[in-house]
Parts: C-alpha cells; structure tokens; sequence
C-alpha cells in the first residue's frame, strides 16, 4: 500500500515477491527463474529440507519422533513444534529461512518504502517466531534511518482462505460493473 492504496500492477501481479531473485546462481524455480524467494523460504522448501532432517544420514531426533512414532504430518506446524521441544536442526532450519524473509522485507522497505506490506503464509499464521526474526534481521539492513519501525502486517485471512477472497473481489468487481 502506498499513499492508502494498494499498489497495482499492469497485469495486477504486482506484490508477488516470492518471485523476487535472492540468489541469481540458486536452484531454478518452477515459474522459471533461479533462486527466487520463495524457493529459500516458502513452505515446500522448508518442508522438502525438514525431510532430509527425517530420512537423511544426521536424522533429528525430535522431529523424527513427531513424524515417525507420533504420527504428525510433515508440516510447517509440525517443524514448529519440534522447535518448541528443542530441536536445534529445526531451529537453524526456521532461522534460515526467518534470514531470507527478512532480506525480501529489506529489499520491499528500501525500494518501495511503503505505508504497509502485508504477509500471509503457514510459516507466520500461527507462531511469531519467524516473522519476530525476519523483522530483526530487516531492521539491521534498511537503508532509511525512518524506517527502522518495519512492522509487516500478518494477513487477515488464513492461507486456505485466499482463494475466497480473490472470488468475493471478482464478484464484487462483475456486480459493481453491472449495477454501475
């Protein structure tokens, strides 16, 4: 948002910064660039990298114990809660990826310097932990001595909730074109 309007986009992408290149040299990402965002921070990496945690040569064993004796999903909650109970591995996993989401709100606060961004995601619905890392990491880096209150907003709706949303506003949109 910016001036108290949502910024938008030619082809009304704009905002979309899991495709923001982090890394030019990094794995190629399915849109087809390489090392975008969202391959370093977004919930299939994490996952994909939490079930080298699980089946891998250096297994933790606290999260194999959720997932293999517990029967917990492999999911983005899951690795929380083996954080919670002390698993240094998925710490460092979290943290890492806290790093690259701090680095994305750098790069948003010092281009844009917006009013606000907003952001949704499994990782920061439920436990702050990665968004309160991200936000520290952020404010070491911005350039603006102003803008050292970076304070990201978490999405009203959950992440299942996002196609809704996007349906209620091309309805909106059709009926408010019809009605005129």
């Amino acid at each position: 948002f910016f001036n108290g309007k949502m910024i938008m986009g030619k082809l009304v992408i704009n905002g979309e910064v899991g495709h923001m290149t982090m890394n030019v040299h990094g794995p190629k990402c399915y849109c087809g660039n390489h090392g975008c965002f969202e391959i370093y921070c977004g919930e299939n990496y994490l996952l994909q990298k939490a079930a080298k945690l699980i089946h891998g040569s250096h297994p933790c064993e606290i999260l194999c114990d959720l997932v293999k004796t517990k029967k917990r999903p492999l999911s983005i909650e899951t690795l929380f809660e083996a954080r919670n109970l002390g698993s240094i591995k998925v710490q460092r996993l979290l943290t890492e990826a806290a790093e690259y989401l701090g680095a994305a709100l750098v790069n948003l606060y010092n281009l844009y310097d917006p009013d606000e961004v907003i952001i949704s995601g499994t990782m920061i619905e439920n436990d702050d932990y990665v968004l309160n890392l991200a936000i520290a990491e952020a404010k070491k880096c911005v350039v603006s001595r102003f803008a050292v209150d970076i304070a990201p907003s978490k999405a009203r709706l959950k992440t299942s909730e996002h196609e809704k949303a996007v349906c209620a506003d091309v309805f909106y949109k059709m009926t408010d074109t019809i009605i005129g």
